[in-house]
């Protein structure tokens, strides 16, 4: 059926009663929260009138968007409209200029949302089923009126609106996640600490140094120290944000994992947006075989995804989350440590090595440039010498 049976153009009367802000959509009729899974459309079909949106879908359980940055969007006033931007795109330039509009709607405090084009409008809608994940179209149902009604609210870190990160790494008491956000954010759980990888070691370590100031900006890949188990002890204030995150952040993010549908079928096309994870060149957040939080090549840490009709397995990186791309002789194993950590690692490694004798200038990584513990001439940068770790300007 035509979006056009739904509502027409005469009927609807455009409101704009919110705020720039982020906000969370849930559909009145379904009770399931929508979030964008992948950033394509191939835009308006004119024949039929209606508008691809299948990157968008729906769940019934808060718990499947809670950690979910797809489903935090940023409403902000465009004309007598609105613009939404999530993950890395907006409504504006995803659809070639399309403007979000809304309309009351029969149901009190709800909206119904739609575009228009060349006086063809198109309502965004839920499926009806009874599936936890529901399926978004523009094709209106008369026997579901209330699918194309949609309640809009404030993200509230005070409230069941929270925004949380869902920890997937536990080492002894302490939890991690890698996390990629369109949007910049501060700490609104205590005991929360953002970390970048600035470097990978000749040696094998990944060396991370804490995030600056009290903000993580927007689009940047980091590793989240966080303060529980549970996305409720590790909320998040999001901020519209579009400063730079630090220059030396070796981590790469993906905002997307779009492989399969509600059927578990594999998907193909444009709508299949995945970065495959190569365990040879890339390493995600994990543990070491010792129990040492690391960068690890272990498809275990990856999403494992299996196209039933090709029989075969995919090992995808997951979406929000953060990679380390590195060189095929990179160890598999890299151990996470600070700055002074490593140093200190390796001062110990040099006497270690050394036994009794500690004397001559020695690289962090142990090896030995000279016997006399003379430093003219040696680039800058950091040496154990005799036995002390010190810096050559």
């Amino acid at each position: 059926m035509s979006v056009l049976a739904a509502v027409s153009a005469s009927a609807l009367a455009q409101v704009q009663p919110f705020e720039n802000g982020f906000f969370h959509a849930r559909n009145v009729g379904t009770t399931r929260w929508i979030t964008m899974r992948d950033n394509y459309s191939s835009g308006l079909n004119t024949r039929t009138t209606t508008y691809d949106v299948s990157a968008l879908c729906t769940f019934r359980s808060y718990s499947n968007i809670v950690s979910d940055p797809g489903s935090v969007v940023y409403v902000a006033k465009y004309g007598q409209g609105y613009n939404l931007y999530a993950q890395g795109t907006d409504v504006f330039s995803f659809t070639n200029g399309f403007v979000v509009y809304l309309a009351n709607a029969a149901v009190e405090n709800a909206y119904i949302l739609y575009s228009r084009y060349s006086g063809v409008e198109a309502h965004l809608n839920d499926a009806s089923s009874f599936r936890e994940e529901g399926a978004v179209s523009t094709i209106y149902n008369a026997n579901y009126p209330q699918n194309e009604f949609w309640y809009i609210d404030p993200v509230s870190q005070e409230d069941e609106q929270y925004f949380g990160v869902t920890p997937t790494v536990q080492i002894g008491s302490d939890y991690y996640q890698t996390l990629y956000t369109w949007f910049g954010y501060t700490f609104y759980s205590e005991g929360m600490s953002a970390w970048y990888v600035k470097r990978v070691t000749d040696d094998g370590y990944a060396i991370i140094a804490p995030v600056e100031g009290t903000q993580v900006h927007g689009a940047t890949p980091v590793i989240i120290r966080c303060s529980g188990a549970d996305a409720s002890a590790n909320r998040l204030t999001p901020i519209y944000d579009t400063e730079a995150g630090p220059a030396d952040n070796q981590l790469h993010g993906v905002y997307f994992c779009h492989d399969q549908g509600r059927l578990g079928l594999q998907i193909e096309g444009p709508h299949r947006v995945v970065t495959t994870f190569d365990p040879a060149t890339m390493r995600l957040l994990g543990k070491t075989a010792d129990g040492q939080l690391a960068f690890v090549n272990g498809t275990e840490w990856a999403k494992n995804s299996y196209d039933r009709e090709k029989d075969t397995t995919y090992y995808l990186v997951p979406a929000n989350t953060c990679y380390l791309s590195v060189s095929e002789d990179t160890p598999a194993e890299l151990p996470v440590l600070t700055e002074q950590e490593y140093i200190d690692l390796a001062v110990t490694s040099v006497k270690a090595d050394a036994a009794v004798d500690t004397k001559g200038v020695f690289t962090l990584s142990g090896q030995q440039l000279n016997a006399t513990g003379q430093t003219d001439g040696l680039p800058a940068g950091i040496y154990v010498v005799n036995g002390r770790k010190q810096v050559v300007r």
